[in-house]
């Protein structure tokens, strides 16, 4: 998926009070499922995957303003949400397979640029602030990108068996995420960024799961792995230039908050059996 939302305000006149702000929000729903009660023959040797990917590699938000002469009250904003989810299951049933591929894979490759050439010649308020919130979907966040096998399923693999779960979250502008200018005579102009990012990545395996992998000790040993893999890189920066000779009260800064939460969680009466490797 691809979002860009951009606005652009300027002010040339003599006297003026504005505000240039532009909002974006990416909430992709996107899911695998291998329904309830599901039923393959025992000797089936044929391979399984539930897999479900999401890919957000252009979604960006710009805001640019400007004015000149006499000006108060301006500010420029942008804010960018994400609440994208993207999910894997199997919710029950006996199945048989040559090898099991069972992942979701999750991207978000994201911008945020907002620009204020606040060109004052006496008084100003220049506020130029841009956000970033990766939403939580419950207490935990652990609904946004995940792989299930519900209670009482049972898998049976002649080969490997692998589960994953892998998200990231990345910032690819190589520019300030917020750029304010004051002119002559400023009074609290600010450039100010906050991201809150959390990146979860959950496999839940439920009560009474049962999973076997390999037919033979020597030839074919299987293996079954549970790997979740979370990623956060935020290249995050804030500048703040004055053009002239005053500054009272200018605020720069940038505030990170939030994680990487790769998490197994298994139930009850959970049976991992396999001849070759054994990793969560």
């Amino acid at each position: 998926s691809r979002l860009f939302a951009s606005q652009t305000g300027e002010v040339l006149g003599v006297l003026a009070a504005g505000a240039t702000q532009t909002t974006g929000a990416s909430g992709l729903a996107t899911e695998a499922t291998l329904g309830p009660d599901t039923r393959t023959a025992a000797g089936r040797s044929g391979g399984l995957g539930v897999r479900a990917t999401s890919m957000e590699s252009g979604t960006s938000i710009s805001a640019t303003s400007g004015s000149g002469w006499l000006f108060a009250g301006f500010g420029t904003s942008g804010e960018l949400t994400d609440t994208t989810t993207t999910r894997a299951q199997i919710l029950g049933g006996s199945v048989h397979a040559g090898a099991v591929d069972v992942g979701v894979v999750r991207r978000n490759t994201y911008g945020i640029s907002v620009d204020s050439t606040n060109m004052t010649v006496l008084l100003g308020v220049g506020i130029t602030r841009a956000s970033f919130t990766a939403n939580h979907q419950d207490a935990d966040a652990t609904d946004r990108v995940r792989v299930t096998i519900a209670a009482d399923t049972a898998l049976s693999a002649q080969d490997r068996v692998h589960v994953s779960a892998d998200h990231s979250v990345y910032r690819d502008l190589d520019r300030s995420t917020v750029d304010g200018v004051g002119g002559s005579l400023v009074e609290g102009n600010q450039a100010v960024s906050n991201v809150t990012a959390w990146v979860p990545a959950t496999i839940d395996i439920g009560n009474r799961v049962s999973i076997t992998s390999g037919s033979d000790i020597r030839t074919r040993p299987g293996g079954i792995t549970l790997l979740p893999t979370g990623s956060l890189d935020i290249d995050d920066s804030a500048s703040l230039a004055n053009l002239g000779l005053l500054v009272d009260g200018g605020h720069m800064a940038t505030y990170l908050k939030g994680g990487v939460t790769p998490q197994v969680t298994l139930g009850n009466d959970v049976a991992l059996v396999s001849h070759g490797q054994l990793a969560i």
